[in-house]
């Protein structure tokens, strides 16, 4: 298989996670200094969810680009493992329940801080797919692990004008 790589409409690109300020701010400052973008923007190729990439497309978006380079991936072949981060509490019921699964993650009510959510391990990764991108969950909620993360793009910024 060979990677696809495109510049595409941000506007185009559906994120399923918000981002957290300081993280954003350190990767638009590094942005702007090295004048190019390092990483691509992964993005599942069918439903245009992106995948990993939401501090660099958000940056993208506050300094004006109106593109981004773009890695597409298959959602459902190209994800070795999936993890989501959930609160501590009643673990066993999210391993066993898809709903309650996607309840915990998509309520503010039962999100605690990211240093005091667990890592449970998703085995049917499709239905993740089609929650994605209908609402933000909260920074770094899912961590999806994927050949194309060791992708390197090194496209510079003016070509995202």
């Amino acid at each position: 298989m060979r990677p696809r790589l495109e510049l595409l409409e941000l506007s185009a690109l559906i994120p399923h996670e918000e981002v957290m300020p300081l993280r954003l701010q350190e990767i638009q400052t590094r942005i702007m200094q090295d004048k190019f973008l390092l990483k691509p923007i992964i993005v599942d190729e069918k439903t245009l969810v992106v995948v990993d990439g939401h501090h660099r497309l958000t940056a993208l978006k506050r300094i004006g680009a109106r593109r981004a380079p773009v890695l597409f991936i298959d959602y459902t072949r190209d994800i070795d493992r999936l993890h989501v981060m959930v609160p501590p509490k009643n673990i066993a019921r999210y391993q066993s329940s898809i709903d309650e699964l996607i309840a915990s993650i998509t309520s503010r009510r039962t999100m605690v801080n990211m240093e005091s959510r667990v890592r449970i391990e998703v085995r049917e990764r499709g239905f993740l797919l089609e929650h994605l991108g209908r609402s933000l969950l909260p920074p770094k909620t899912t961590i999806h692990y994927t050949w194309a993360k060791n992708y390197y793009s090194l496209v510079p910024l003016s070509l995202l004008y």
